[in-house]
């Protein structure tokens, strides 16, 4: 059986992103970071964040670490990306089979590296 890539799949009430990772940087290091980022950004209201455990590797070489959220979704979205922003992270939202980047950069997911966790 083969496992679709997070946020190809619309899930009701859920929202799925790509955050860049640093080399070595688990799920609740980048999510107590985010959370402490941006003071000036407001905390998401309700609901709550997941790793989707799904990698992407990208030409350069780093990683994008699927994760979605539910709940205040405005809210997480605007605390994560302004975490990307203020870190220098890329940050994107897959759609058909293709994950569009803060940078403008659209990568294909059918030639790309997609790493699914246990």
């Amino acid at each position: 059986m083969t496992r679709p890539v997070p946020g190809t799949i619309d899930v009701e009430g859920r929202e799925f992103l790509y955050i860049e990772t640093t080399s070595g940087e688990e799920y609740f290091q980048l999510l107590n970071e985010a959370l402490a980022s941006c003071p000036d950004v407001p905390m998401p209201q309700s609901g709550g964040m997941m790793e989707e455990k799904a990698h992407v590797t990208l030409e350069d070489g780093s990683s994008l670490l699927a994760v979605s959220y539910k709940g205040d979704i405005p809210g997480w979205r605007r605390k994560l990306t302004a975490f990307c922003e203020s870190t220098g992270r890329k940050c994107g939202v897959a759609s058909n089979h293709r994950i569009t980047l803060s940078d403008g950069t659209e990568i294909d997911l059918s030639s790309s590296e997609v790493r699914f966790e246990q």
